[in-house]
């Protein structure tokens, strides 16, 4: 049967879902996701010589229909796509994803705390009161606290420190 003529599900990002799942069932983890290879899947084409507001429209759309199609896989397979800058998106295995997902919330908490540091320390201690002056002092001892504790565990060792790909012929 032609791929142009065969019955495909809807929204898009339910066909690729389907297409990555027999892919992921024959090839296993590991596999890599081209950006191209996805935006067929999902029946979404790049406009030629657009508009502003159509290139918008157009990122809008692969934004959204790749949301979803990460957070089906993941809650409804416990399959997890990880982007690979510049190629595509790689299915984890389950290893690597922990290993990423506990660096990329240690990465978020660090930004946060150090955001909050800067905030308490930037304060006009003139016009606090003696009661704020506690509290603000109790709060920057909480945040350098907790930047002590996330020092030194900044990342965690794993199989997948940076996502390496290997090519058909170096398996």
């Amino acid at each position: 049967m032609n791929d142009d003529k065969a019955i495909k599900l809807y929204p898009g990002w339910k066909e690729a879902a389907d297409r990555i799942l027999k892919r992921w069932e024959n090839e296993g983890y590991g596999i890599l996701i081209s950006f191209q290879e996805l935006h067929g899947y999902m029946d979404i084409t790049e406009p030629r010589n657009g508009t502003s507001a159509q290139w918008k429209s157009y990122s809008f759309e692969v934004l959204q229909a790749t949301e979803n199609l990460k957070k089906y896989l993941l809650e409804e397979h416990l399959l997890h796509l990880e982007n690979v800058r510049g190629q595509g998106y790689m299915v984890l295995h389950p290893n690597d994803q922990v290993t990423i997902a506990a660096n990329k919330l240690f990465k978020k908490a660090m930004f946060k705390v150090n955001q909050t540091i800067k905030l308490l320390t930037h304060v006009d201690m003139s016009s606090l009161s003696e009661e704020g002056k506690q509290s603000q002092l109790l709060q920057l001892e909480k945040a350098a606290w907790l930047k002590a504790s996330f020092r030194g565990k900044r990342k965690f060792p794993g199989p997948q420190d940076k996502l390496k790909l290997v090519g058909p012929e170096e398996k």
